[in-house]
């Protein structure tokens, strides 16, 4: 459904969200957007990485035990 929505637009209008940051607010907009979603990223892999740390002193103990 969003596929065939951003397809109606007219070619004109932004297709991503970093074109919609300029759009919206020009250049700042632009790299605003782009800092905020590698924040985001950043933060899911810090995630992943706390989780993956967590089983693996889970499993370790449940081994040594």
């Amino acid at each position: 459904m969003q596929i065939r929505c951003l397809d109606s637009l007219p070619s004109h209008f932004p297709r991503t969200y970093h074109d919609v940051g300029q759009f919206a607010c020009g250049q700042t907009g632009r790299v605003l957007v782009s800092a905020v979603t590698t924040l985001e990223y950043f933060g899911y892999a810090c995630m992943q990485l706390i989780l993956l740390w967590h089983q693996l002193e889970v499993s370790t103990h449940l081994h040594n035990t």
